[in-house]
């Protein structure tokens, strides 16, 4: 049983935020938000207009897209808010895996880092075999006839030939931003700008061919009913992976409070606009069935005879595809190297380039691996896997917000107090404090306290009582000595009022309520996906029943953790309507989560099992920074 109480006390151990991880960073600050604007936009942007669209559209929804794109944006709204508020408490690389290690724990932050590792490796795949495709439209298809002619094709899959362009197109943008940072930044911003402009010409060309009979009557366009709408929802979602990668670049980012926030409401806007207008002036100008799944809008505009439109759209395509590559090389380096610093992964990729502003290890890593996808895998097996690990992403982003606004020791940073040196209340049980210790007393104790290393207590007045149970239920009071903290007196709201104050106990009732909404969560998809067609048969008002039980189950769990004690210290950026709101998301995208196709699971089982026994042996307990010295090793 000692074994495995150890091995759970392991996987459930959290990332300890002290004073040396703000404080000792060796990444310079230099981005701005028009930095942050370019990477959010051109992330998902490009590939979710000259992919995403058409596929969702013709294999999913129809004309309905509209309506799918309509649910993505709504939840990529609450997303980008639950990112905002995280990204400014921890201005750090990482994003989601950061959040998650924060939060829930080491197991849980290396299943999320490692998937959205492969979500960035198949993307960078997905976008350079898009850009194949493109290309090989524009000079009329003899560019996909040499590859079979003088390459071959797979024995599994012989509509496949080995895409060498995709892999030279990896190989060229990595090896391009690699030579200096201020270059990078300058291609990226140009690309955007074209990129940007093709697409205002092309929302302009399609408003003198729409027809309003392509929708058809109201059969024809809800002709996939509910689950094609799940379904194209569910493949539109990565064109908001801006999102994260905004908060993926916050350790770079000049005053990440100001720029972050605004960046994320920004790219959310700008993104579900642009999808939702290119979605139904898509299925507007020509069936949705007609839709090409390869190249899509060149293929339109060639059949309108559009005049010089090929050229044109041929440039947007291309700036754009190129810049959403140079983006998602941005995105997946610095995760690598997220999980590379914190030692889930061989430390000597750790090595961070000043001159090129990137870890130069990790970017030939990740281009090597995304060159070799793009080689072998077929287009539609990269373009059902990607969307698992963007909506686990984004779950897990949403219930982090509500754990930790109800943690009691506060995790990052906060207003008027820019460093917090407390930890988090599942490594440690506060007795009683007494109001008159000092400063000097109470910073030793907070800064010897760790998350993987038991500390010898100090000769204090208070009495800091360690343990290693998470299950204890001992009560504490987190009271913290105000005319002790000069600097945060002034702008901190006053919390005398113990009845305020979150404790041990209410802080587990709130993890558990959580909890139990996520379980109701996945019944209410799993009964929504395979039970809806069930609807119509006699019995499907049980059926219907247990989705409404479930439904107000959660707004009942919601309800009971908003009324749980939380801490009043001001956030530097608050995401609103918490926590009924996130709870909402996270249904929404555990029906989408079923929505995904058996095979993806399966692949995306077998890749989870690779990172956990594979990749996931090293020790993390060493990379917590204990000083200067050894923040600094490996940045």
């Amino acid at each position: 049983m000692e074994s495995v109480r150890r091995f759970i006390r392991q996987i459930l151990r959290v990332k300890t935020l002290n004073f040396e991880y703000f404080r000792y960073r060796d990444v310079p600050r230099y981005k701005s938000l028009l930095h942050l604007l370019v990477q959010g936009l051109g992330s998902g942007n490009a590939i979710g207009i000259y992919v995403f669209i058409s596929t969702a559209a013709r294999v999913h929804s129809g004309p309905a897209i509209v309506l799918s794109a309509l649910i993505v944006g709504l939840i990529a709204w609450i997303v980008a808010s639950c990112y905002s508020e995280l990204s400014c408490r921890v201005p750090l690389m990482g994003a989601s895996y950061l959040f998650a290690y924060s939060v829930f724990g080491e197991f849980v932050a290396f299943l999320i880092g490692w998937n959205d590792l492969l979500a960035s490796f198949i993307t960078l795949a997905l976008t350079a075999q898009t850009l194949t495709h493109h290309l090989d439209v524009l000079s009329g298809g003899r560019l996909d006839s040499w590859m079979r002619k003088d390459l071959g094709v797979f024995p599994w899959d012989q509509s496949f030939a080995p895409d060498i362009v995709a892999c030279f197109s990896l190989l060229l943008c990595g090896a391009a931003v690699c030579r200096c940072k201020n270059l990078s930044l300058t291609i990226v911003v140009c690309l955007f700008v074209l990129h940007m402009l093709i697409i205002i010409a092309m929302v302009f060309l399609s408003l003198f061919h729409v027809k309003a009979e392509n929708w058809g009557s109201d059969e024809t366009f809800f002709q996939s009913g509910i689950d094609g709408i799940v379904a194209g929802a569910a493949t539109l979602m990565p064109s908001f992976s801006g999102i994260s990668a905004i908060s993926m670049a916050g350790e770079e980012v000049r005053k990440p409070s100001r720029n972050i926030p605004i960046a994320h409401t920004m790219v959310a806007v700008v993104s579900f606009v642009l999808l939702f207008m290119m979605s139904g002036l898509v299925t507007l100008t020509t069936p949705a069935a007609n839709l090409s799944l390869h190249a899509p809008l060149l293929d339109l505009f060639e059949d309108l005879r559009v005049k010089n439109s090929k050229y044109l759209i041929g440039i947007g395509c291309t700036s754009g595809l190129t810049l959403a590559i140079i983006v998602q090389l941005h995105h997946a380096e610095r995760l690598l190297y997220a999980m590379v610093r914190d030692k889930l992964l061989p430390h000597r990729l750790a090595i961070w380039h000043y001159d090129r502003g990137s870890p130069w290890l990790c970017r030939f890593f990740v281009v090597g691996i995304s060159a070799v996808l793009a080689l072998f895998i077929p287009f539609q097996h990269l373009l059902t896997q990607v969307s698992i690990d963007i909506l686990v992403s984004f779950a897990a982003t949403c219930l982090a917000v509500v754990v930790i606004r109800y943690d009691p020791c506060q995790i990052g940073l906060e207003k008027g107090n820019p460093l917090r040196k407390t930890v988090s209340a599942e490594s440690f049980v506060l007795s009683q404090a007494s109001s008159c210790i000092s400063q000097a007393s109470y910073s030793t104790a907070n800064s010897q306290v760790s998350h993987s290393i038991n500390p010898t207590v100090q000769k204090t007045e208070t009495a800091i009582l360690l343990t290693q149970d998470k299950a204890t239920s001992t009560e504490y009071s987190t009271q913290r000595c105000r005319s002790n903290e000069p600097e945060a007196a002034e702008d901190s709201p006053d919390t005398s009022d113990e009845g305020l104050l979150p404790d041990l106990q209410s802080y587990h009732r709130v993890l558990r309520t959580l909890y139990s909404t996520l379980v109701m969560s996945l019944i209410f998809a799993a009964l929504t996906r395979f039970g809806w067609k069930s609807m119509q048969d006699p019995f499907g008002w049980v059926i219907l029943t247990f989705c409404l039980l479930c439904v107000f189950l959660n707004f009942c769990g919601a309800l009971y953790i908003s009324r749980a004690p939380t801490t009043h210290k001001e956030q530097v950026y608050a995401a609103g309507g918490v926590p009924f709101i996130q709870i909402l998301a996270v249904m929404g995208l555990c029906v989408m989560l079923f929505s995904v196709d058996t095979e993806a699971w399966i692949r995306w089982t077998v890749w989870t099992s690779i990172g956990k026994w594979g990749g996931g042996k090293t020790d993390p307990i060493r990379s917590f920074p204990q000083a200067a010295d050894a923040s600094s090793q490996y940045y």
